[in-house]
């Protein structure tokens, strides 16, 4: 696991402007530029700067830009835990005198929209802020101080995570990062007080661009389509006379007139400019490129709109996320699985801008349930763990003394009373097992184990005879007053919680303790059968979610299952297997219904193109996975994606199991439909590349072909056949089709 708490001894200090921002009524003020001129003796070996400007910074030295990291330090929960950045940057000095600059970005240290979530009134809030200092070895070169000088005069007169930024190229600062510029004019920094919280290392796969996509002009004039939704910005070349302005407004969806439409993304922010960057021009003869460096946002569309003596050259779309190594990939017969693949990717990708969010545009939020819903599939498909054991120590953070977690993380303070509850709080020990299963990492266990454990001791508090009430539940379904009991959902996770607590004692060889919460899940799940199981292997009033969710957790009596199954897919066949269920569901149902025998239900439920359902939405036109089955909301959500999770587990047989972590073992097992005729789906491992693919033939058998590294232990299980053990390397395995 990354060291969490990998710090240092500062001999810097904090500086700013002179400002802060004592409410949430205090003018928005322009970014604040710091600069300071130092000398170096060119001595060989590495000069690694260390700084945190917050909410976002860059670094500048001899005018060049340092590195490519976009919007960091990656948020926390500042007045708990701040991120500092390292670099080495020798080859950026020279032998005499040196300058550096920084340019503050407000980020959600300093974020002063009025919105829904109270971010403009978080604890933390203030005016940006720096500290830095570089070293060669044991001797510091600079540090940050009140001899530094500061300007509220450049370029960046506005920047927002939700509105946009307001750059005015007449007011650029020229030289201002070179030796021997003149800033008698600036004022001299001020040493302010810290953020409040400690300061740990960001040493996870960072924020950049990770890719650039030419944008064509639509029928519509004015408005340009990137050909995806994406989470980032445009980035313009413009020619043009000073004072000319180019506004860009971003969109994930257009009105029927092929006008950008905002409707449900702009509903909690207030402010007119949601979505818009402003670029005024200073007039240079071979024209101006720019693009923001502290906002992003969510859009496949982009109106451009100039005012004044100015022409676009050109504009190009750039997508900002964590930069982590894709590592995962499926292919399969059926075009829809596979254009659902591709939407879950753009999701999944456009929503971890360091931090896994909800969407990229409305709200930007670390919503706990849609994150360890696709918590599985994110770890399938991208080499992530590490970023999201960043996350999981921003979730300890924001755990409240008595146990209790938001809905949100990092949160202002709001989503502890409502957006919360035993299903969205699952995000602690659904991201800290899923994190162990993929890489078999212990440290992580028993670094949020105690999170855990105090999160059940705050249940307990609120349990009614272990039935949980409070919290959301089936959230998202299509027909709000058809979800599965809020209770239901509610107290499945709790025994959930409690069961997964055990598994981290037994990791950890705390026998006692694995007893305590093994008998603790064994009297939530009684509890459950008295309140919910209504028999005849019904559970609730039937509804998907209710039938699925007892049996996917492992509260339901194995003799029960069948029937319990059964019910399940005949209430599904009575919906003509469209989606009447949430995010919930969305997860649990089809990996139910694929382990028990009904991979021909599963995979109709995932690709009918009725609304609701995943395939209306490919069937539709969608490039990301929407928020609502009836897509009148948000066009980019994650939260209904651990459907790629079902792909790699039970149509490719790939993932790898609890009990042996970090892919030690694999049980090849895939569910095969009778309408699919061939997979093939890899991955990496601790222990190299895996790849499974496997294809009918014309002989009623199935061709396996497996390719597997050194060191895994793997069974190929279909049903009909004896297990049969695989051995490593390349190889082609052929067994009979067993209806």
């Amino acid at each position: 696991m990354i060291s969490l708490e990998k710090t240092r001894q500062w001999s810097a200090r904090w500086i700013g402007a002179g400002d802060n921002h004592i409410n949430a009524f205090v003018k928005a003020l322009p970014a604040p530029y710091f600069r300071r001129e130092f000398q170096f003796d060119g001595r060989p070996g590495p000069v690694v700067a260390y700084w945190c400007g917050l909410g976002y910074s860059v670094l500048f030295i001899n005018g060049k830009r340092v590195g490519s990291r976009e919007l960091s330090p990656v948020a926390t929960e500042f007045d708990k835990r701040a991120r500092y950045l390292s670099c080495d940057i020798r080859d950026y000095l020279r032998p005499g005198k040196n300058a550096i600059g920084v340019v503050l970005g407000k980020g959600w240290y300093d974020n002063r929209d009025h919105n829904h979530w109270h971010f403009d009134r978080a604890s933390w809030c203030d005016y940006p802020k720096l500290l830095l200092e570089i070293r060669q070895g044991r001797r510091t070169l600079l540090k940050s101080d009140s001899t530094w000088r500061v300007t509220k005069e450049g370029p960046l007169v506005y920047d927002s995570l939700m509105t946009g930024e307001i750059v005015d190229a007449r007011k650029d600062l020229g030289a201002w990062t070179q030796a021997g510029y003149d800033d008698s004019a600036w004022a001299v920094a001020r040493v302010v007080p810290g953020p409040g919280g400690v300061l740990t290392e960001e040493n996870f796969p960072p924020v950049q661009v990770v890719e650039s996509l030419p944008m064509t002009e639509t029928r519509t004039q004015g408005v340009w389509d990137v050909g995806k939704i994406i989470a980032g910005r445009a980035r313009i070349h413009v020619k043009g006379e000073a004072g000319a302005q180019v506004k860009l407004m971003f969109s994930d969806e257009l009105s029927p007139d092929g006008t950008l439409f905002f409707g449900h993304n702009g509903i909690y922010c207030d402010d007119a400019r949601f979505q818009t960057d402003t670029y005024i021009l200073k007039g240079e003869a071979d024209g101006e490129t720019w693009a923001p460096m502290f906002t992003y946002h969510g859009f496949r569309y982009v109106a451009v709109s100039i005012t004044g003596n100015a022409s676009l050259v050109s504009l190009t779309g750039e997508s900002i996320s964590s930069a982590a190594r894709r590592i995962g990939y499926f292919e399969c017969s059926d075009p829809t699985l596979n254009r659902l693949l591709e939407c879950t990717v753009n999701s999944y990708v456009a929503n971890f801008p360091g931090f896994p969010t909800d969407c990229p545009h409305r709200e930007k939020l670390g919503w706990t349930g849609d994150a360890h819903c696709a918590v599985e599939t994110g770890l399938s498909l991208f080499d992530m763990a590490d970023n999201y054991v960043g996350w999981l120590q921003s979730i300890a953070d924001s755990q409240r003394i008595n146990g209790q977690l938001p809905g949100i993380v990092p949160s202002s303070g709001w989503g502890y009373n409502w957006g919360n509850g035993a299903f969205f709080d699952y995000v602690l020990p659904g991201i800290m097992m899923a994190a162990y299963r993929f890489t078999g990492d212990v440290a992580i266990i028993r670094q949020f184990y105690p999170n855990l454990q105090r999160l059940l001791a705050y249940y307990d508090t609120i349990a009614e005879q272990r039935i949980l009430r409070i919290g959301l539940g089936d959230w998202s379904h299509f027909i709000r007053e058809e979800r599965a009991d809020d209770a239901l959902v509610l107290t499945a996770f709790y025994y959930a919680h409690a069961t997964a607590a055990a598994d981290c004692a037994k990791i950890l060889h705390h026998r006692e303790e694995m007893r305590r919460y093994r008998s603790l899940a064994t009297s939530i799940a009684r509890a459950f059968d008295k309140r919910f199981y209504h028999g005849e292997g019904v559970y609730g009033k039937g509804e998907p979610t209710a039938q699925a969710l007892p049996v996917y957790f492992g509260m339901c009596p194995k003799a029960r299952i069948p029937q319990v199954v059964a019910k399940l897919d005949e209430t599904l066949r009575q919906h003509d297997y469209q989606a009447y269920f949430g995010i919930v569901g969305a997860k649990c149902i089809p990996m139910v219904l694929s382990q028990y025998g009904y991979a021909d239900a599963a995979l109709k439920l995932v690709t009918q193109k009725q609304v609701p359902g995943w395939g209306a939405w490919v069937d539709d036109g969608a490039t990301a996975l929407r928020e609502s089955w009836g897509s009148d909301k948000s066009h980019c959500h994650i939260m209904f994606g651990a459907i790629v999770w079902w792909m790699f587990r039970h149509l490719a047989g790939l993932s790898p199991e609890l009990d042996k972590p970090g892919w030690q073992t694999l049980r090849i097992a895939p569910a095969i439909p009778e309408q699919l005729e061939w997979v093939k789906a890899s991955t990496q491992t601790p222990f190299g590349p895996v790849a499974v693919a496997w294809r009918k033939t014309a002989y009623d058998t199935i061709l396996f072909d497996l390719d597997l590294p050194e060191g895994i232990q793997a069974i190929l299980a279909l049903p009909g056949h004896d297990e049969k053990p695989v051995s490593s390397g390349h190889q082609i395995v052929e067994l009979g089709i067993r209806n």
